[in-house]
C-alpha cells in the first residue's frame, strides 16, 4: 500500500491588464500550502493563471507565462522550489492583447507550449515531470503517473486551437474527436488503482439554470468515457467558486425529461471544482455570472479556494481518497469548507465530515494542521 498527498487549485488572474495576476490571493494560497503537513507530493494549477496570456503592457506584447511561474517560484510568494508542479491550460492562456478576450489564439497556444518546453529542460524534476503527451498536443494533453505509480492523472485541453487558424471563445470549452479518442484510450488501458481526470472547464456548471445538463455535447462525451472508465475524480477550475457534486444515474435519467439525453451514466464520481485563488469571484466583476442555480447537494461556496487530496492506494484491498477543501474571503485564513472520503473507483461516497453549511459561514480549522485526512477514513484493506 502507499499513500500521498496531492493539492489542485487555479485561477488566479486578475480582472485587467493592471492586475494581470491576483497576487495577494494566490500569495496566500501558496503560503497555505507550504504549510501543509503532511507536505504534498505535487500540485496541479488549472490554469487562467493571468488575464491574458499575451498581455501589451505599454505597447509591447509580453507572454506571461514566466511572469507567473516566476511568482509561483519566488521565495516568500510562492511554493517551495523542489515541489513538482503541473501546470493546465486554460482559456485565459490562449487569450492576445490584439485580440482580446473574443479568441482563442494559436500564437497564445504555441507560446505556452514553447514555454513548457523551456522550463521543463530547466526543471525536469519540478515542472511537469515525467508527463507522455498527446501526439501533436505537447503539454496541453497528456498524462502521468503518482509517485507510487499506482494512479493516473489524465490532463485535457479544453480550449485547444488546431490550426494556425484563432477561432471564438466558447465558455463551455470543447474536446474534439482526437482528443476524445486519447482520454479513453489512456484511461481503458491503464490498470492503475485510482484514476483522477483533470481539465480547465467542468462537464457540469452549477452556475447554469441547466446545472445537470453538461455544458457541451462534447463535454457530456467526455464525461460518458469518465463514467465508462470509473475514474475515481474529476477536478477542474473555471467556475470561479468552489463546488462538489456527485454526478450519477441521476443525470441519465433515460425518460422524457433525461438531461443528457443518448448518455448513460452507471457509476457515481465526484467533479469537484476549485475555481479560484484570485480570479474574481461570481457575481462580483461584470464578466461574471451572478446566481448559483444548484442545490445545497452541489456543496458551493463562492469563496476563493482550494482542494488537498490524499490517496491510499491498497494493492489487496480497496484504496480509499480523501478530499478536504479550503476556503478564503481573501483577507481572512484559509478554513476548511469541504470534507468527502470515498472508498475504490465506483466511490460510494461517505458523508461530508464537516457540516459546514453551503454559503459563506465556515467552521475554523487552519489548512496547516497536522492532522492527515488519510487518518480519518476507515482502515478498509492494505
Amino acid at each position: 500500500m502507499s499513500d500521498y498527498r496531492f493539492v489542485a487549485m487555479g485561477d488566479s488572474r486578475g480582472n485587467d491588464l493592471s492586475n494581470f495576476i491576483d497576487k495577494p490571493v494566490l500569495e496566500s494560497a501558496n503560503q497555505s500550502v507550504a504549510a501543509l503537513n503532511p507536505a504534498p507530493s505535487f500540485v496541479i494549477f488549472f490554469g487562467d493563471n493571468s488575464i491574458m496570456g499575451d498581455n501589451d503592457f505599454s505597447g509591447t506584447n509580453n507572454f506571461t507565462y514566466q511572469d507567473f511561474y516566476n511568482f509561483m517560484r519566488a521565495p516568500g510568494t510562492g511554493l517551495p522550489a523542489q515541489l513538482p508542479f503541473y501546470q493546465v491550460v486554460g482559456n485565459h492562456e490562449l487569450y492576445q492583447a490584439t485580440l482580446g478576450d473574443k479568441f482563442q489564439s494559436y500564437t497564445s497556444q504555441t507560446g505556452y507550449q514553447d514555454f513548457a518546453k523551456q522550463t521543463e529542460a530547466l526543471s525536469p524534476n519540478t515542472y511537469n515531470p515525467n508527463i507522455t503527451s498527446m501526439p501533436g498536443h505537447d503539454n496541453l494533453d497528456y498524462s502521468f503517473a503518482s509517485p507510487d505509480g499506482q494512479s493516473l492523472f489524465v490532463v485535457m485541453d479544453g480550449f485547444y486551437v488546431p490550426s494556425s487558424q484563432n477561432i471564438p471563445y466558447f465558455d463551455s470549452g470543447n474536446l474534439n474527436d482526437d482528443q476524445l479518442k486519447y482520454l479513453n484510450d489512456t484511461l481503458s488501458s491503464s490498470t492503475a488503482k485510482t484514476k483522477f481526470v483533470i481539465s480547465h472547464n467542468p462537464a457540469f456548471d452549477p452556475t447554469s439554470q441547466t446545472y445537470d445538463t453538461a455544458v457541451s455535447p462534447s463535454m457530456g462525451q467526455f464525461w460518458q468515457i469518465v463514467d465508462n472508465n470509473d475514474v475515481t475524480a474529476v477536478l477542474n477550475g473555471h467556475v470561479h467558486m468552489y463546488s462538489r457534486t456527485m454526478v450519477g444515474p441521476d443525470f441519465t435519467s433515460g425518460g422524457i425529461l433525461d438531461p443528457n439525453p443518448g448518455l448513460h451514466f452507471t457509476n457515481t464520481i465526484p467533479q469537484i471544482i476549485a475555481g479560484s485563488v484570485g480570479a474574481p469571484l461570481i457575481g462580483t466583476a461584470t464578466n461574471e455570472p451572478g446566481n448559483i442555480y444548484a442545490p445545497a447537494s452541489w456543496n458551493w461556496k463562492d469563496l476563493y479556494n482550494y482542494a488537498v487530496v490524499d490517496v491510499h492506494n491498497s494493492i489487496l484491498g480497496p484504496s480509499t481518497v480523501a478530499v478536504n477543501s479550503y476556503a478564503s474571503d481573501g483577507t481572512g485564513p484559509w478554513i476548511l469548507c469541504d470534507s468527502f472520503t470515498a472508498t475504490n473507483n465506483n466511490l460510494a461516497s461517505t458523508p461530508a465530515s464537516t457540516s459546514v453549511p453551503t454559503g459563506d459561514t465556515l467552521t475554523f480549522l487552519p489548512s496547516s494542521s497536522t492532522a492527515n485526512a488519510l487518518q480519518l477514513l476507515q482502515s478498509s484493506g492494505g
